[in-house]
């Protein structure tokens, strides 16, 4: 999905997209969050607005957040090493 007023990619969007899920929706599963981390540390910086990365903490990890870019960064970086622990505890 394209932002017509600045012509870029959703944040969401981006970040499913090169995590390799195939729905936003995916991007919550515990198994894309090798993935989602890696996208998350190669993401350039200042592309997207704050709302829109307090959006992505929202939507993928279900809890709000006030969080500015990097803030908001670190926890959900933070959500997918949890992810991957709790993964690898099974």
């Amino acid at each position: 999905m394209e932002d017509t007023e600045r012509g870029r990619e959703e944040l969401l969007d981006y970040l499913a997209a090169r995590s390799g899920c195939a729905y936003l929706s995916d991007l919550r599963i515990p198994s894309a969050a090798v993935r989602l981390e890696q996208v998350l540390r190669k993401a350039p910086w200042g592309t997207w607005p704050g709302e829109a990365w307090q959006e992505a903490v929202s939507y993928i990890t279900g809890e709000g957040s006030g969080a500015g870019e990097a803030e908001a960064r670190d926890i959900l970086i933070a959500w997918c090493r949890n992810c991957e622990s709790r993964s690898r505890e099974r």
